[in-house]
């Protein structure tokens, strides 16, 4: 499943990549995303809904940040 540890941080260069994946993904593997890290999740039509983790609470229990679907 793809919402494996995709999270780097690249102080050199200044980039984050972050998680982005389907419903279903993130919630049958219900990660924990590090203490503000970005988990977007894809919906049809091309938006997106949008959880930061803190670095305890599983993805099922975190309150989306943005809602679109």
């Amino acid at each position: 499943m793809a919402v494996g540890d995709v999270f780097v941080l690249d102080e050199k260069q200044g980039k984050t990549y972050n998680r982005i994946d389907t419903t279903a993904n993130w919630q049958s593997v219900n990660p924990v995303l590090g203490d503000g890290e970005f988990g977007i999740e894809k919906l049809s039509g091309g938006k997106s809904n949008l959880k930061v983790g803190d670095g305890v609470t599983a993805w099922n229990n975190l309150q989306y940040l943005v809602q679109n679907g």
